[in-house]
């Protein structure tokens, strides 16, 4: 098994077990470690997750997940102490002994990291949750800690890319703004699901929303691979179909 260059400093690198695990290589130096499941792993429950998350190392680490809503709410990890999993699509700690936790099959799993004031704040977006205002959402809840935006390190995870993401003009019309967000139906290589579709550039919107909180473009790091069109990495909605098996991409500080 070799090591798989999936963009924005993500790589699938191979493990002893025969294994994989994704790594969010531009988090290396920012006080914070990033990683996703393999597809051999149905993260869907956090009994499965615990377990391989264990056997890759985090098992002094509390366990910090959510009940995801596609919407721009953000947790503090402390609220686990009265509520085990809290209705967010985001959490941030200061604690090297929370291990975040955000599931996904096909939405991003995002990492933004303070440095300076260590601290780690993790998002989940699809379409839903970025037009809610997830990511404003998640580099707020830094900046009101103190930090400053412009010091941030953002590493965005594998995620449905416009060669797959179909979608109609209802959603088309909530980025349409957003500069090569919205691309034409022939980027579409997936078998079109409707007539009126046009094909999502999550990547772009991604990166406008980060762009416009102040997170300086050379310190946003998105994965370039899809999730559909590798059934070898990734688990994926639109492939597998709902109630299907997730990932789980987890972060960590480090220092």
């Amino acid at each position: 098994m070799t090591h798989s260059d999936l963009g924005g400093g993500f790589v699938s690198e191979p493990r002893e077990s025969g294994d994989t695990v994704i790594l969010a290589g531009a988090l290396a130096g920012a006080g914070a470690l990033g990683l996703a499941s393999p597809v051999s792993i149905d993260a869907r429950l956090d009994a499965d997750a615990r377990a391989w998350l264990d056997e890759v190392g985090f098992r002094s680490k509390r366990l910090c997940s959510l009940s995801q809503q596609h919407g721009a709410e953000i947790v503090s990890a402390s609220l686990l102490e009265r509520k085990r999993s809290p209705d967010a699509d985001g959490i941030w700690t200061d604690s090297s002994s929370d291990l975040l936790a955000i599931r996904t099959a096909d939405c991003a799993a995002m990492w933004i990291v303070d440095p300076r004031n260590h601290r780690l704040c993790m998002l989940h977006a699809g379409w839903r949750g970025a037009a809610a205002g997830i990511v404003p959402a998640g580099v707020r809840e830094l900046a009101g800690a103190g930090g400053d935006p412009r010091e941030f390190i953002a590493a965005v995870g594998p995620h449905l890319r416009p060669c797959c993401f179909e979608v109609g003009p209802e959603v088309a019309i909530s980025f349409q703004q957003i500069e090569g967000a919205i691309l034409p139906a022939k980027e579409l290589l997936a078998p079109r699901m409707r007539s009126d579709s046009v094909a999502l550039d999550f990547s772009a919107v991604l990166n406008d929303a980060f762009g416009r909180c102040g997170v300086p473009a050379e310190s946003v790091h998105i994965a370039t691979a899809c999730t559909r069109c590798h059934p070898d990495l990734f688990h994926s909605y639109r492939r597998n179909g709902a109630g299907g098996p997730l990932m789980i991409s987890v972060g960590v500080l480090t220092s």
